[in-house]
């Protein structure tokens, strides 16, 4: 069965590293950890709020929007959106990790490469998406295979003969018409959430152990010549 959230803990494993590998500790380490652990929470927030329920629940009857599908899907939908808005948020964070002033030459090799995958990511992903209409849901899965080496950073080379890159968002379609598949969906997907929060405790013991309060906490003042007379 296709995952919710698949790609998901690849896509932390290579903003993390690229972090390590910055030449500086300043506030932008702790900037890109929060804007993880706000991923964390959405993802989380996501696949638990009202994913499986039955339908049969009061709140749902004699909806604006509909059916009690319906409105199930609308909630659902504002859920897991909100998880593809914070998911696209890494783009500039990634973009100014990779810039020259932060990162070793190798990387800055790559920066086409990536800054059109990061575009791809941003056309192409939607986590998850309930259709209104019918029992079914699409999934994305994002797949790096072609793209990176997550753990390293690295680029993968292009393979020889091939024009075109493969999406690099995997879409399955599920019907759920046995609302029972829900319940697969969100445990498998819980797992994924934990691959997450295990990723995001190990960064957080490493920015307490390479960053130090004074350099975060740092301001930059810039003197200025007095005026000519």
């Amino acid at each position: 069965m296709s995952s919710i959230y698949k790609g998901l803990p690849e896509l932390f494993e290579y903003v993390i590293g690229l972090e390590k590998r910055r030449q500086k500790r300043d506030i932008e380490s702790i900037e890109a950890f929060n804007l993880l652990r706000k991923i964390l929470n959405v993802t989380e927030h996501a696949i638990i709020h009202y994913f499986t329920l039955t339908l049969s629940e009061p709140f749902l009857q004699n909806s604006q929007y509909g059916s009690p599908y319906q409105k199930w899907a609308f909630i659902i939908n504002e859920n897991f959106q909100k998880v593809d808005q914070y998911v696209k948020s890494l783009r500039p964070l990634i973009d100014h990790l990779l810039c020259p002033q932060t990162m070793f030459e190798s990387h800055i090799d790559g920066w086409k490469k990536i800054s059109f995958l990061l575009n791809r990511l941003n056309n192409e992903y939607a986590c998850c998406e309930v259709n209104p209409d019918e029992p079914l849901l699409t999934i994305s899965a994002i797949n790096f295979d072609w793209w990176l080496n997550t753990a390293d950073g690295s680029v993968k080379p292009s393979p020889k003969g091939m024009h075109e890159y493969p999406p690099l968002a995997i879409k399955s379609v599920i019907s759920i018409d046995d609302r029972s598949v829900l319940q697969s969906l969100q445990s498998d997907g819980i797992s994924r959430v934990e691959e997450l929060r295990a990723l995001l405790t190990q960064f957080a013991g490493w920015l307490v152990a390479n960053c130090y309060i004074a350099d975060i906490v740092q301001v930059h003042v810039v003197l200025r010549r007095p005026a000519l007379p």
